[in-house]
């Protein structure tokens, strides 16, 4: 019981989050660079090409000047939590493959190799300035499945709170393709949202975003601030008591099952407002599903550039490019966190940032900090979905009620109760995500049948919902 009670203070311990940093709109980028100065806990992604040669040996330098920069972040008295890539890239060459393996077998077993040599790498390098460091490896269920995301959580929370720092990577050697995160860009900002983290902070191989690739065009400028860039302003509501019925919130997250596809989960040729950032400023952006891509009217080179990187920006090593650095901060921006993305090779950049130093570039984030639960809803993978009628989905999306088994048309997927599961309309358009209060088995007994009829039926009955609108977030769609 005793253990149990230091688990709960730990989840409920009061951080106060900033709500400074968390007001975007109308705040310019100094402002925003001055709250991140106040931030608490900070996230900090280290990438592939920031901690490697070409060779995709450890770069100890380089990594032994990030160690010392974070050691000092932290006896100043701040949380950090590092999400680390590297381990693939440090373990191919000692099983003599290329730095990125061609085959999920061969990029596995890099990953078994390289990351007990990359952790052991962090664990010498801190013990020098005192401090302990904990391996975490997380997979894409771990995040899915709401016990084991916050035990998950309880466990980081707790480490923060010892002035342990947590090295984070993804579970290579288990995961199978089709339900990981896909890169660490992405992973950071889940733990950045599962930590309500003040700030995430993404160290790559350039200064930020650029309107081109800077290895390769001469001519490109270097972009220090991004808005609200990726806020499409359409019929996205939240089923969340901390927000208004018909809030409309920001990020990738809420737009698709798989974060970083950013520009390719919003409808073909349709036109979306979005805000530039700036006090009233109001553009409009096309974006061509087929194509891959967008296109801003009046030129607003912030935004533009942003969704047209491409993803041949991504390095030899890595597994991630520009495009899913701006999807991770999409993400974060969605949850009320600023990112920074900057080059992990520049003295001092993780003190310049944290002291409000011009460094890198900002991405600003919404007003409004959605809630721990709600982004975790809107991050799960779903394990099923749920056909309603076009009464329930009125009801859902217009009303902000729950779903009742009356509304529901059929069900599919093997789930159990507590599962994430999509809501989708007649046409198959995911609707909304929420936590189910029945097994898959079970809801295909009580389609469509009242309330009162569940119990006869199952010979019991867990909820009068099926889903509760306390356990709902709604999916963004574009206005009609």
């Amino acid at each position: 019981m005793k253990n149990h009670n230091k688990a709960t203070n730990i989840q409920n311990q009061g951080k106060n989050a900033l709500p400074s940093v968390a007001n975007s709109d109308g705040i310019s980028e100094s402002q925003i660079r001055a709250n991140i100065s106040l931030a608490r806990r900070i996230v900090v992604k280290v990438g592939t090409s920031t901690i490697t040669h070409e060779s995709g040996l450890i770069n100890l330098l380089r990594l032994e000047h990030i160690v010392r920069e974070i050691s000092g972040i932290v006896n100043a008295g701040k949380e950090v939590a590092v999400v680390s890539s590297g381990a693939v890239g440090a373990g191919a060459p000692r099983l003599g493959l290329p730095p990125k393996p061609p085959t999920i077998f061969e990029k596995q077993a890099a990953a078994a190799v390289g990351q007990g040599v990359l952790v052991h790498m962090y664990e010498k390098l801190f013990a020098e300035y005192q401090r302990l460091v904990a391996q975490i490896l997380i997979t894409r269920e771990d995040l899915d499945d709401r016990k084991r995301y916050l035990n998950v959580r309880t466990t980081l929370l707790y480490l923060l709170h010892k002035g342990v720092i947590p090295i984070i990577n993804e579970n290579d050697t288990v995961s199978a393709d089709e339900i990981r995160f896909g890169d660490n860009d992405t992973l950071a900002a889940l733990v950045a949202m599962l930590l309500e983290a003040d700030v995430l902070v993404i160290l790559t191989d350039t200064d930020g975003l650029y309107t081109a690739d800077p290895r390769t065009n001469s001519e490109a400028s270097f972009i220090s601030f991004v808005g609200n860039t990726s806020r499409v302003t359409g019929r996205f509501q939240i089923a969340d008591h901390h927000l208004t019925s018909h809030e409309t919130l920001t990020g990738a997250t809420l737009t698709s099952r798989r974060a970083r596809e950013l520009d390719f989960t919003l409808s073909s040729n349709t036109l979306y407002p979005l805000s530039s950032g700036a006090p009233g400023a109001s553009e409009e952006l096309t974006v061509n599903r087929s194509k891959g891509n967008a296109a801003l009217k009046n030129n607003a080179p912030n935004i533009q550039n942003m969704l047209n990187i491409r993803e041949a920006s991504s390095g030899k090593r890595g597994t991630g490019g520009m495009r899913t650095k701006i999807a991770a901060a999409a993400i974060c921006s969605s949850s009320g966190i600023p990112t920074v993305i900057a080059n992990g090779a520049t003295p001092h950049v993780l003190e310049d940032i944290l002291t409000g130093k011009p460094r890198g570039t900002v991405f600003a984030p919404t007003a409004t900090r959605i809630s721990m639960k709600a982004s975790w809803l809107a991050s799960a993978a779903p394990r099923g979905r749920l056909v309603v009628d076009k009464g329930a989905e009125a009801a859902i999306t217009e009303g902000g009620k729950s779903l009742l088994p009356s509304g529901l048309v059929a069900v599919s997927g093997r789930f159990t109760e507590g599962s994430v599961v999509s809501i989708v309309d007649l046409a198959g358009n995911e609707l909304a995500k929420g936590m189910v209060n029945y097994p898959s088995s079970d809801l295909r007994r009580i389609v469509g049948l009242h309330t009162s009829q569940v119990e006869a039926v199952l010979g019991y009955k867990q909820s009068d919902e099926v889903v509760h609108r306390d356990n709902m977030v709604l999916t963004l769609r574009p206005t009609d």
